[in-house]
């Protein structure tokens, strides 16, 4: 379970449950590595704003790089907390089987490739007014959504191909 994350090795790693956490330089707060198997990453995901370790609690800030990449198995509602400022690029790549996506009002940054493949997204699509930049192709081939796109207006920079392959979208706001 550790392939993808192998550029961590400096830093230690640790793990509640079948999560991999890394805590930030700020030691205040921690990044999502990814799942300790990625076989075991199946149904929802529930990804804690706050998780305890070693006596302290740890603000979960970022989605790591590569984190859930091709985990398919992976289904239903993906909530990213309203403490993530930021998704790694190819966070959720190909994860195909997730459903809903609600993004946490403190995420900045939406890292390239973060959604890409994540055909299964059904329903309306909301960027939070508080996402400043949408890396290239965040959202390719999501071709599942149905109802309204909203964008909020926070948004400062969006990237090529950030919606290629989208489709069904009703509407854009």
């Amino acid at each position: 379970g550790v392939m993808g994350i192998t550029h961590l090795q400096a830093q230690e790693l640790f793990n509640i449950g079948n999560l991999y956490y890394q805590i930030n330089a700020d030691g205040a707060s921690v990044t999502l590595v990814g799942p300790v198997d990625v076989a075991e990453a199946t149904g929802e995901l529930t990804i804690p704003s706050t998780i305890s370790y070693g006596g302290n609690d740890y603000a979960v800030t970022r989605i790591g790089k590569n984190a859930f990449i091709s985990c398919g198995n992976l289904t239903g509602l993906l909530t990213i907390p309203n403490t993530v400022t930021c998704l790694g690029e190819n966070a959720f790549l190909g994860c195909s089987g997730l459903t809903e996506l609600d993004l946490g009002d403190a995420l900045d940054t939406i890292g390239s490739a973060a959604f890409y493949g994540c055909k299964g997204f059904t329903g309306s699509l909301t960027i939070p007014n508080s996402v400043k930049s949408m890396e290239t192709a965040a959202f390719y081939g999501c071709t599942g959504f149905t109802g309204a796109l909203t964008i909020g207006n926070g948004l400062e920079r969006i990237e090529k191909a950030a919606f290629y392959r989208c489709s069904g979208f009703s509407s854009l706001d």
